[in-house]
């Protein structure tokens, strides 16, 4: 879809960690405002540190940088997760 508008227009090549989870936490914060009045499902698509960053906002933790490497290994290849 050409006309689709990116959600994370700030993206920088060499972002550490932090810079990760801010990114992620923002572009969370509009994909919900996006959807909120609809309701309904929303399908992510990512890699495995995805998981961590993309889901840490929705639990109201903290980021973890310092684990996110360790986190990810833990995702297995093609795998799903639903989160509601």
């Amino acid at each position: 879809d050409t006309r689709y508008p990116s959600q994370t227009a700030d993206l920088r090549p060499m972002e550490n960690e932090y810079q990760y989870y801010d990114r992620s936490k923002e572009a969370m914060k509009k994909i919900i405002h996006l959807h909120r009045k609809r309701g309904g499902t929303v399908l992510l698509v990512g890699h495995a540190p995805s998981l961590e960053v993309l889901t840490r906002h929705l639990m109201n933790g903290q980021p973890r940088p310092e684990r996110l490497a360790e986190l990810s290994a833990k995702v297995d290849f093609c795998s799903m997760t639903i989160i509601e």
